[in-house]
């Protein structure tokens, strides 16, 4: 009777044991989910002012003809349009432009990391 007991309780503690192990990793797995998620979302959050700051130095390099740099300022806010048209010169310098958003595009993630907020880059 005793090794029954014995052998029920071992049992018993087992599964008890692999449930409770069960129900700690399922959230794991969702953070991971979220981790990832959150992290594609920052991304893309990011690549689209990189996208627009691309935009922005075309236009200003052809000499903006329809005034579209003005309503993406009214859309977006002063601070990150003026700092590309800001940054951009007469004489087009493509990859000092790459390397200017591609620093943008770093500093977004990161302050996204830091806050967890999704943002402008400016």
């Amino acid at each position: 009777m005793k090794k029954v007991l014995y052998y029920l309780t071992v049992v018993l503690i087992f599964i008890s044991l692999n449930s409770f192990a069960d129900d700690k990793q399922m959230p794991i797995d969702e953070l991971k989910d979220i981790n990832f998620q959150n992290g594609v979302t920052a991304s893309a959050n990011c690549h689209s002012y990189y996208v627009l700051g691309e935009l922005l130095f075309d236009l200003k390099a052809n000499g903006d003809p329809e005034n579209t740099i003005q309503g993406i300022r009214d859309t977006l806010g002063n601070k990150f349009v003026d700092a590309i048209v800001n940054h951009a010169t007469d004489k087009r310098d493509t990859f000092k432009e790459k390397q200017y958003l591609d620093n943008n595009y770093n500093e977004c993630l990161e302050n996204i990391k830091k806050t967890g907020e999704f943002q402008k880059p400016y």
